[in-house]
Order: C-alpha cells, then sequence, then structure tokens
C-alpha cells in the first residue's frame, strides 16, 4: 500500500532464498537489501543492494577483534568467563545450540553421541543448549558426563559462549549465520528441515560453497557422521582456520546502520 500510494519503499531479505512475501513485495518496491548475493535473482525490484544481518551491539564487538583470544575489557566478557583460549593448552570445546526453543533432531543425534562415552570424544568439552522440552532429560541423559558436559536451557551471554568454543554445531538460520560470520566460528550446520522454502538449507548450502562451513541433512544426521565431520575439524586447526576466514567474508559491520544510511538519505529508495 505504502509503494501504491507513492512513498519510497524498500525490502530487507536476510536468506539465500527470499521467503513468498519478500519475492512479491520485491516487484512493488523501488530497492531490496540482500545478504546472500543470489537471493537477488529472485526479487524483481529497481534495484538489488548487497547488506548485512545486523547483530547484536556485543556480538559486534566480537567482530571487531582480530582475535577472539586478546584482552578484552568490555564489561560483559572477561577472560575468567572465556578461560584458557589456547587450543594447544586444553580441551577442544564444543557449542551447540538450536536457538532459544533448542533443536529435537540436534538435542538427540548430539546427546546419543556424547553418551556413548566414545575414546575419541575423550578430549572434547561441550556445552549443550537444549531450549526448556529436552532440557530435564537430557540433563538426566548426561548425568554421568557432568565434568565433560555442560547443559544449558538457555544461553543468556552468547557473546562469551562464542568466545569459549572452537566449533560450532547448530542451525542455519540467518541470524545464526551472521552472528557465526561475525565470529569467525567454524561450524557444523544441520538446517531446519521444516524451514519455509528450505531456506536454512540453501543458507548452508551457501557456506558450504565457499568452504566456509560444513553441512549435514538432519535425514543425514547419525552419531557416526557428527563424529567423523568433528574429529575432522579438531584434529586439522588449519582447515577451521580457513573456515573461519571464509565465514567472516559474509560479515558486514554495522549492518543496521548501513541499511538506514542509504534509506535517511533518500538515495537508496
Amino acid at each position: 500500500m505504502a509503494s501504491l500510494l507513492g512513498f519510497k519503499t524498500a525490502i530487507w531479505e536476510p536468506n539465500a532464498h527470499p521467503g513468498l512475501t519478500n519475492r512479491w513485495l520485491s516487484r512493488f518496491v523501488r530497492k531490496s537489501f540482500v545478504v546472500f548475493p543470489e537471493a537477488g535473482k529472485y526479487l524483481k525490484s529497481r534495484e538489488v543492494i548487497p547488506s548485512g544481518i545486523p547483530v547484536r551491539d556485543v556480538i559486534e564487538k566480537l567482530g571487531r577483534l582480530p582475535n577472539l583470544g586478546q584482552q578484552m575489557s568490555d564489561q560483559h566478557i572477561s577472560d575468567q568467563q572465556i578461560g584458557d583460549l589456547d587450543s594447544k593448552k586444553r580441551k577442544f570445546r564444543i557449542l551447540v545450540f538450536g536457538g532459544s526453543q533448542g533443536a529435537r533432531g540436534l538435542n538427540k543425534i548430539v546427546s546419543d553421541l556424547f553418551v556413548q562415552s566414545r575414546e575419541s570424544l575423550k578430549e572434547v568439552e561441550l556445552v549443550h543448549q537444549t531450549g526448556v522440552v529436552d532440557f530435564e532429560s537430557l540433563r538426566e541423559k548426561y548425568k554421568t558426563h557432568q565434568g565433560q558436559v555442560q547443559v544449558l536451557e538457555y544461553l543468556h551471554d552468547m557473546e562469551n559462549h562464542y568466545a569459549w568454543c572452537d566449533l560450532v554445531i547448530s542451525r542455519a538460520g540467518a541470524a545464526t549465520v551472521a552472528e557465526l560470520a561475525a565470529c569467525n566460528k567454524a561450524a557444523i550446520l544441520v538446517p531446519l528441515p521444516t524451514a519455509a522454502d528450505n531456506h536454512q538449507q540453501v543458507n548452508a548450502e551457501t557456506l558450504v560453497r565457499a568452504e566456509a562451513a560444513r553441512m549435514i541433512l538432519q535425514k543425514e544426521l547419525t552419531p557416526d557422521l557428527l563424529e567423523k565431520h568433528t574429529l575432522e575439524l579438531k584434529s586439522d586447526p588449519e582447515l577451521r582456520r580457513k573456515m573461519s576466514e571464509n565465514i567472516r567474508k559474509f560479515y558486514k559491520p554495522q549492518a543496521a546502520e548501513a541499511v538506514a544510511q542509504v534509506i535517511l538519505e533518500g538515495a537508496g529508495v
């Protein structure tokens, strides 16, 4: 309606495969802001402008640091919370999360893998965010692994956990991809199979093509396959470094400010 009434209009599309609403609206708006370049081929606006995904200030601050292991003075992040960041002196650290509600597919396979007490994972520490539904059952399931696994219902300080970990196992939503890129974290992505237009898989495939992440489809996810990918990344710091560098290329600093500036200048829309 705004477009039909003559107002300047724009849309912002965070995923590699735009949703139906944005595909339809793109015919009417003057400009479309996209995060993934391939999204542009689905949009019909006069101009498609590359942009990033806004991330929270604390994540933005991590993104500005050339090395997450350097001294951090921000009040939200302390050396004690992050711990020993020299991976040669400690166990390999994995962060698993599935969003605020958790991810049942991830919860089951990750916990199955770790409770089997495989010798290959003896030198691994795990923080597993479960969501409210699976929290009690997984806390009980991990009961004999309390020294190795920390089970959390919700992560209130994502920035600390990003700084802490060596590898992330997660879904592939646009916001997650943006935070991984800002924090340059190697990741194994398991796209949500029920996401609209399968956009999470398209997001993950984009990163895989750029050698910026690994992907396992949920229908193919097994403890053995997850162990294989995890151990490959654990044993190859150079591979993780390259993945971190490649995913960093998807990071656009101060994305919200950049989009707002284009709009406010009038030239953008």
